[in-house]
């Protein structure tokens, strides 16, 4: 009752260059500890052909939105006693039909493996699938899917809707959209279940397990990488604490003279900015982290 597959990827990269590989990967990042390419410890790579499902449909989709379209208008303020301008949005109901092909959709055919891993590294070529033969297996392990035909199918129309919603989006020619509905037909589908190689490791760091994965075809690493989060936190005061800093210079003068105001207005923006990178380095370092 098993699929069997159609089609794999050969592994390119042999497992002599991988230790050398995730050596220098280890040592990549500002942040993370100095000392983790020298003193982690990397457990033997394994070689393994993990199941994927690739699907392809021609996707035509019919939108309907409320679209804003912004115009000027002048008016008179009293209190200023002048005339002025101010932007008002016209809305008007639209519609439109966007059309979409999609080829090779990946959806990965095994929940034994790390989601958020596996989509760092899935560069792969696939004008490079061959025809499968048992003897490509020879030496490496193999998993089969738990992920069955249908319920990939699922997840995969699921993403097939979601790029057909960016499309639609897309078409609409201002980004003043509200009341959006979206029906889209799907015709043409194809499927394949395929092997693709991948090299998995662990390595244990300060008693702590991280995971490795290697695209066994290009050699585009991700994983799991600790975090040295004494870096982390200094970066982040740094970038508040200039906006802080100019706050306060600007807060004593406005109680005394009024002219405070331009150092708060610059602190504010400053302070804004730091922590917009502050927050997208505090992601960073968790997704680092994390498995």
């Amino acid at each position: 009752d098993e699929l069997q597959p159609k089609y794999l990827i050969p592994f390119k990269l042999q497992s002599g260059e991988i230790q050398a590989r995730a050596r220098e990967w280890l040592g990549k990042g500002w942040f993370h500890p100095e000392e983790l390419s020298k003193q982690a410890r990397i457990n033997q790579f394994t070689g393994v052909y993990l199941p994927f499902w690739t699907f392809d449909s021609n996707i035509t989709a019919d939108w309907r939105a409320e679209v804003g379209y912004e115009r000027q208008e002048s008016y008179y303020d009293a209190g200023s006693k002048s005339w002025k301008t101010r932007t008002k949005i016209d809305w008007r109901w639209e519609n439109g039909r966007i059309h979409l092909q999609i080829d090779d959709l990946l959806i990965k055919g095994s929940t034994k493996i790390s989601n958020k891993i596996m989509q760092r590294i899935l560069s792969f070529d696939l004008h490079a699938l061959q025809e499968y033969n048992p003897d490509f297996l020879a030496g490496w392990n193999a998993q089969q899917y738990d992920i069955n035909l249908s319920r990939a199918w699922e997840d995969g129309k699921s993403s097939m809707r979601e790029a057909a919603k960016k499309e639609c989006y897309q078409d609409i020619p201002t980004n003043h959209v509200r009341n959006f509905s979206m029906v889209a037909d799907f015709s043409d589908e194809t499927w394949r279940y395929i092997l693709l190689p991948v090299y998995i490791s662990a390595y244990k760091f300060d008693e702590e397990i991280f995971q490795i994965m290697i695209n066994g075809q290009t050699g585009t690493i991700a994983g799991q990488k600790p975090v040295a989060w004494w870096k982390i936190w200094l970066a982040i005061a740094g970038m508040l604490l200039p906006g802080l800093g100019v706050g306060l210079i600007g807060l004593p003068l406005l109680l005394l003279n009024g002219i405070g105001i331009f150092p708060l207005i610059l602190g504010g923006i400053l302070f804004t900015a730091g922590a917009f990178f502050a927050v997208r380095l505090y992601k960073q370092a968790t997704d680092s982290e994390a498995a």
